[in-house]
């Protein structure tokens, strides 16, 4: 008998809101398409905002927002059956799999840590067609919480791939707390970092395709942020190099969820300024 074999799935996440993870899935989804592949994507959010971020870079048809019904008040309900919500939300895309997902703060934790005794767990062998991207910052709580989300990730999901994603928009993590840099020495774990875009119009900024900020022109900046001529100049170049360094950094984690896309038809990586 023929068993189909399931395509990788990567969940994007992390236990503080404001770290990046909108950002970080709109920048792998980005990459896909560089290289010529359009993910399915699952935004799980209470607003969606990933359409408009990707307007123009992967098509409003393959981008699935679900406004996100977790309420932490649900978990003091005695009632309340964690892994069966969970599963609801997410098991028949983790078994078809393929799918690129941007999570709620909070929400993989508590799905993770659920999801021992679900279902969907038991049907994903270990986790090995699964990637977990938990996104932190230098800031003090994002960095904290992080190791607790890799555990529960890990206890649930043993054969599972973990990236952690080092936003480094708050900066270096030297004050992180030394269960953070114990994290980052696991073997099981692989740390990526993102650089930061330090600029006065940087959230604006970053809320574009970065396949459009790597080729941003004077005009761009002028026009559409309101820079002056001495702005705009000074910016495009740092601006252009953050989006292609984004783009690499991220760029294992597309090369493992694509593998046998990028196997059967291999594109070289072309995500240049200009």
């Amino acid at each position: 008998m023929n068993v189909k074999k399931r395509r990788r799935s990567v969940i994007v996440g992390a236990d503080r809101g404001g770290s990046g993870k909108t950002f970080v899935t709109a920048a792998l989804a980005t990459v896909f398409r560089e290289l010529g592949m359009i993910p399915r994507i699952v935004e799980y959010e209470h607003v969606a905002r990933l359409a408009d971020i990707l307007e123009g870079v992967v098509p409003r048809g393959q981008i699935d927002h679900r406004a996100s019904g977790y309420r932490a008040e649900d978990y003091r309900n005695d009632d309340f059956d964690a892994a069966k919500f969970w599963d609801s939300v997410f098991q028949e895309d983790l078994i078809e799999g393929g799918v690129l997902f941007d999570t709620a703060a909070n929400v993989m934790s508590q799905a993770v840590d659920a999801w021992h005794v679900s279902l969907a767990a038991k049907r994903l062998d270990g986790g090995k067609d699964l990637g977990f991207a938990v996104v932190a910052t230098a800031e003090q709580y994002a960095a904290k919480a992080a190791p607790g989300t890799v555990e529960a990730i890990r206890q649930a999901f043993p054969q599972a791939k973990i990236w952690l994603i080092e936003n480094l928009r708050d900066g270096e993590f030297v004050a992180a707390p030394s269960s953070y840099h114990e994290l980052r020495k696991r073997s099981d774990v692989q740390v990526i970092q993102v650089p930061a875009l330090k600029h006065k119009a940087a959230a604006r900024i970053t809320e574009h395709p970065l396949s459009t900020l790597s080729r941003i022109t004077d005009d761009q900046l002028i026009e559409v942020y309101g820079f002056t001529w001495g702005e705009a100049a000074r910016s495009m170049e740092r601006i252009r190099r953050f989006a292609v360094g984004a783009a690499e950094a991220l760029l294992p984690i597309v090369e493992w969820m694509g593998q046998e896309e990028l196997a059967n038809a291999p594109v070289p990586f072309r995500f240049n300024a200009g």
